[in-house]
């Protein structure tokens, strides 16, 4: 698993979801799966879209964000088999017993998945039209420079590519060996023909 902060939250299709490198995560808040109401202190947790961290985890080919408040540290622990009584806790893969005493339980990735009924196929849908309206909306806000080269041939360039466009001589242009060269500003710049 990798930790990403969580912010920049969204609602698709009525799930929590975020934008990693292009695709949309299904979120699960563990509270929430988990049904904890109160920390350890008794207060309400006051939990924001934007606090905490979205852990990813992987579910067979797909992936999700499970949102903890706080990040401790990893160690290697020995996992200890759920008693048959928890059995039937799906979030549950066994325990281990810390250091200090203390049981803590470990997460299983898939029932997690199973009991917030995470929709994979229809986040792989949202993605999929995210990702063809970005291409269609970065063609049509894109600025081109229009050029002929002979005849009836029309070609374009993005101006972001553009640095300056200069008129030049053909006497200016200085052969060196087989290419072509341009005094441009006390430097020489080489000169590509279409």
């Amino acid at each position: 698993a990798m930790a990403e902060r969580a912010i920049g939250k969204i609602h698709v299709r009525g799930a929590s979801v975020m934008r990693l490198r292009g695709k949309l995560l299904p979120l699960v808040d563990l509270a929430d799966v988990l049904g904890a109401q109160e920390d350890a202190g008794g207060k309400d947790q006051a939990r924001t879209a934007d606090q905490g961290y979205a852990l990813v985890l992987k579910v067979n080919d797909n992936r999700f964000g499970l949102i903890v408040r706080e990040l401790l540290d990893s160690e290697e622990i020995v996992v200890k088999p759920l008693s048959a009584f928890l059995k039937t806790c799906r979030c549950y893969s066994g325990a281990t017993i810390m250091g200090d005493g203390r049981v803590a339980m470990i997460l299983d990735a898939t029932g997690i998945a199973g009991v917030a009924n995470l929709q994979f196929a229809d986040m792989e849908e949202e993605s999929a039209a995210l990702a063809l309206k970005e291409r269609s909306d970065a063609s049509e806000t894109q600025s081109l420079l229009l050029f002929r080269n002979a005849g009836d041939e029309m070609f374009a360039i993005n101006l972001v590519m553009v640095a300056r466009i200069e008129k030049i001589r053909s006497k200016d242009i200085e052969r060196i060996g087989n290419k072509e060269a341009l005094k441009y500003r006390k430097s020489s710049l080489r000169l590509i023909r279409l």
